[in-house]
């Protein structure tokens, strides 16, 4: 193949010869990265395009799972993935929103710790303490001498209002002492409650007691239209002591001793008569009588409930002597 022949200056050059006038250490280029890829990839494309093509499409395909080669087209590989993408999505959003809320936490208390720290702890005890289930002994003790603590000072409180409620007024000062007062207390508790016990069938009524030239002492009751007792009798040795309305089958001995506890006056004998209405009548003859202990038998018993019946109290003459006069 002849070469082209150019006329330059009057001068005839050969085109091959022109182009390739760089002598052979002038024509040598440095080799750089970039020069490296593009001749790579130029040589690449010259092997073939549809060879690359097909090796794209396969590695698009496929996708590694828990270290495993899959198919991308596998439906369980997009559901796990959209999944994935959710759940960091919310965990971005959880990360963003407690960041403002610790930018918005108040410090400087009186713990020194911001609200949420304190919290974290409380929360901390908590669980440490549901983990362990047992309380330091330490921790023990501290709340053993906080609970001796608030129940001594309750103790002492309730005792000193129930003090100050009663009638009597007496003034305590710093010697006050908490088991005098209880020993005080249990003392007057048990003499009440033996009052109680011999004054338990007055039902609410006035009871005096003979004491015999000493004023008579009164328990406070009910008030009677008049207390005022007279009697014109000098002698009340025939005088008995009728109770109507009695049960039927009273023993004479029990119901003796009964009125002789309750009333604490002697009594001499007891004679119970059943009558055709249904109902018992008593007979009591006292050992010394006297119109203070008849009037004070009297209002004791009068309108008791003895067995379930509401009983009726008099005064009568012996019926021994003939004269069943009553007042």
């Amino acid at each position: 193949m002849a070469s082209k022949v150019k006329v330059k200056a009057g001068r005839r050059t050969n085109s091959s010869t022109t182009k390739n006038s760089k002598s052979l250490i002038g024509r040598i280029e440095p080799v750089t990265r970039s020069n490296r890829n593009a001749t790579t990839v130029d040589s690449k494309k010259k092997s073939g395009n549809a060879k690359s093509k097909k090796t794209s499409k396969d590695l698009n395909s496929i996708s590694v799972i828990n270290g495993k080669l899959v198919s991308s087209d596998d439906i369980g590989i997009l559901l796990r993935k959209t999944a994935k993408e959710l759940s960091a999505k919310e965990n971005r959003e959880k990360k963003k929103s407690n960041s403002k809320d610790s930018g918005s936490k108040k410090k400087g208390s009186l713990f020194g710790d911001s609200l949420t720290e304190r919290t974290i702890k409380i929360e901390q005890a908590q669980r440490h303490k549901q983990n362990s289930g047992v309380l330091s002994p330490q921790f023990q003790e501290q709340l053993k001498d906080q609970i001796r603590a608030q129940v001594q000072a309750s103790i002492e409180a309730q005792l000193k209002n129930d003090f100050t409620n009663r009638d009597e007024t007496r003034i305590w000062g710093d010697s006050f002492s908490t088991a005098e007062y209880i020993d005080r207390e249990r003392r007057r508790s048990v003499k009440k409650l033996r009052a109680e016990k011999a004054f338990r069938g007055t039902a609410g009524l006035q009871a005096r007691i003979p004491t015999g030239n000493r004023k008579i002492k009164s328990r406070k009751g009910p008030s009677f239209s008049n207390q005022l007792v007279i009697s014109t009798e000098v002698n009340t040795k025939d005088k008995v002591l009728m109770i109507y309305n009695l049960a039927l089958g009273v023993k004479q001995d029990n119901l003796k001793k009964i009125l002789q506890k309750l009333s604490e006056i002697s009594i001499s004998r007891v004679k119970v008569s059943d009558l055709p209405s249904g109902s018992a009548t008593a007979c009591v003859w006292l050992t010394k009588p006297s119109i203070e202990l008849l009037e004070h038998f009297t209002e004791i018993f009068d309108g008791a409930l003895v067995d379930g019946r509401t009983v009726k109290v008099t005064i009568a003459s012996d019926p021994s002597t003939g004269n069943s006069l009553k007042y």
